[in-house]
């Protein structure tokens, strides 16, 4: 047996002395069912009837105190150890002496008789499970073995025949065969349960492992979370400084420094409420808040936070809002902004080219009444995940490649928080990605609603009256969002990608004698852009009768306004386009009221 504490290996040692009392319970019943098998079909009891009682009382007396031994295993070796051990050896000796005794008495009297071959055939059964029932004490199994098999060789060897002799021989064989199998069903028991032990020993030491680590980890983020409020006082504090020091009268170096300070204090302030904000859910002190708020306003400005971050990349931000949208929501706005920013953040931070896109969509088969279960989706066109590295972007301080870290920067927590707060506040998140292609980041919450309350806008677009619109975007995806909204308002709306191509949709509408009367153009075009497609359309005469709506980036906004300005546009949309946004200017343009 492997070296084990003391104390451990006692109890192994009682749970095999009391393995051993629950396997020698069939037992007690064994023997007498042979005896009264050999009496029934020889003649033993009516030639030898005083050895008959004999062997019976004996058989009967110890199988009895056998099967009491067995029942009340647990209680006397409770009581008295010793006593248990001293009862166990003194009744499996004493019936292996008796049951041997009595096969060699019937080999002696009637030598190869059918009725020896009977008795020598139950010997031969009654050792072959005594090492299943006694293999959990080695010894003792060999004395059985011994004692019950000797008297038969004896007899064998004392009868002087060839066919006594091969019995006794074959009898030696048995033994020794026995014996080898006894040792190997000790050694796998003594390795079982040896097993179960250092399995049971090592689940407790996991147990007490885990308990300290969920220990240290809740004394970690109540550390963080005090030191980060702690940090996080004076820094906004320098932070304020330095805005008001930018603001000051000062030249063009102190600027530069100060602009220095500005973006490293902004880092590490993200940093350190990043910190604080993690620290909180693990330590399970973050409390979701339930307000009312409107939650088409909440993820329009969310898209408008992060437009100038996509716009200086030179990516597309859009926003897809499916109108059946409940807007008044119930619910902590501030958490839910959060979760998307990060993922938004993330989708531009990874993104080189192309688009980053916003869905909400109204999950309308699961819906009940008073809930609007909604699926946030935000997808990009960026570097993709390693499909292995799926579960790792969700860990602490983790990204999918260190690479990733050095070239992209960031700390690999805006997932992990994002991820923790939206299973807080009742949802899952998925991640479904090719690499090289862009990813998609999605969860679907249970949003309470407040059916009784008017909403924030209307959005039907009720009241713009038949209006023919041109749509010219290069951005498909754009394009048909856009394209998807006006149809809901039932205007007639036509798409093109380019402003070349938009040029002829003017000219053919004009030639038709039925001109478009909105032109919504994006300024950022390849080829020819929104300014140069205005300047030819004037130029051509082909915009007299058409009122124009340019969709302009967020980071160029101020020199755009004026580039309109001067072409006589007075209605500029700073993408991402927002349908309240969008409506107004429609309803601006047509001269209709705002509401």
């Amino acid at each position: 047996m492997l070296p084990i504490d003391p104390d451990i290996q006692s109890q192994l040692q009682k749970e095999a002395d009391l393995e051993l009392g629950r396997r020698a319970f069939l037992g007690s019943f064994i023997y007498p069912l042979c005896f009264i098998a050999i009496l029934m079909v020889s003649p033993f009891e009516k030639d030898h009837p005083f050895f008959s009682i004999l062997f019976g009382i004996l058989i009967l007396i110890l199988s009895v105190s056998r099967l009491v031994w067995t029942v009340f295993r647990r209680q006397i070796y409770a009581y008295n150890k010793q006593l248990w051990k001293n009862i166990c050896f003194l009744i499996i000796i004493a019936i292996a002496i008796t049951w041997g005794m009595f096969c060699g008495t019937i080999f002696a009297w009637y030598g190869i008789h059918l009725v020896s071959f009977l008795a020598i055939l139950m010997t031969a059964s009654i050792s072959v499970g005594s090492f299943t029932t006694l293999c959990t004490h080695l010894g003792l199994l060999r004395m059985f073995l011994v004692l019950i098999m000797t008297p038969t060789a004896l007899v064998g060897l004392f009868l002087g025949n060839a066919y006594a002799y091969a019995l006794s021989f074959f009898g030696v064989i048995a033994y020794i065969f026995l014996t080898i199998q006894g040792r190997i069903h000790y050694r796998v028991y003594w390795d079982s349960i040896m097993d179960n032990a250092l399995l049971k020993i090592r689940q407790e030491e996991l147990k007490a492992a885990k308990q300290a680590a969920e220990s240290a980890n809740r004394a970690k983020s109540e550390f963080l979370a005090t030191i980060s409020h702690e940090i996080r006082t004076p820094l906004t504090a320098i932070l304020g400084m330095s805005d008001a020091l930018w603001n000051a009268p000062i030249d063009a170096p102190q600027r530069d420094y100060v602009r220095i300070i500005r973006s490293a204090g902004a880092a590490l302030l993200g940093l350190i409420n990043d910190i604080l904000d993690l620290s909180k859910v693990e330590a399970g002190y973050l409390v979701l808040e339930k307000v009312d708020f409107n939650l088409r306003e909440l993820v329009e400005k969310s898209t408008e936070m992060m437009a100038v971050r996509a716009h200086e990349k030179g990516l597309e931000l859009i926003l897809d809002i499916d109108p059946d949208v409940k807007l008044n929501a119930v619910g902590d706005p501030y958490r839910l902004r959060q979760v998307l920013l990060n993922l938004l953040g993330n989708a531009i931070k990874f993104t080189e080219q192309g688009e980053v896109i916003l869905r909400v969509q109204n999950i309308r088969e699961i819906g009940q009444e008073g809930q609007n279960r909604v699926r946030f989706s935000i997808s990009d066109t960026g570097i993709g995940i390693d499909p292995m590295k799926k579960d790792m972007i969700f860990e602490s301080f983790t990204q999918g490649d260190s690479s990733t870290t050095r070239r992209y920067g960031g700390t690999g927590l805006g997932l992990t928080i994002s991820k923790k707060l939206v299973e807080l506040m009742g949802g899952s998140m998925q991640v479904q990605s090719v690499v090289g292609r862009g990813s998609t980041v999605s969860f679907v919450l249970q949003i309470p609603v407040q059916l009784e309350l008017e909403p924030a806008y209307d959005l039907t677009g009720a009241g713009l009256g038949p209006v023919k619109i041109l749509i010219v975007d290069d951005n498909l995806e754009h394009g048909r969002v856009l394209k998807k909204i006006l149809t809901s308002w039932e205007l007639d709306v036509t798409e093109v990608s380019s402003g070349r191509k938009g040029l002829e949709e003017l000219r053919t509408a004009k030639e038709s004698g039925q001109p478009f009367q909105i032109l919504l153009v994006d300024s950022v075009m390849p080829d020819m852009d929104g300014f140069k497609m205005i300047e030819q359309g004037k130029q051509e005469d082909q915009l007299q009768s058409t009122q124009i709506i340019l969709m302009i980036p967020s980071h160029t906004r101020n020199n755009d306004l004026v580039r309109a300005r001067e072409l006589g546009i007075e209605v500029c949309l700073v993408k991402p386009v927002a349908q309240t946004a969008l409506l107004e200017a429609i309803q601006k343009v047509k001269g209709a009221e705002s509401p």
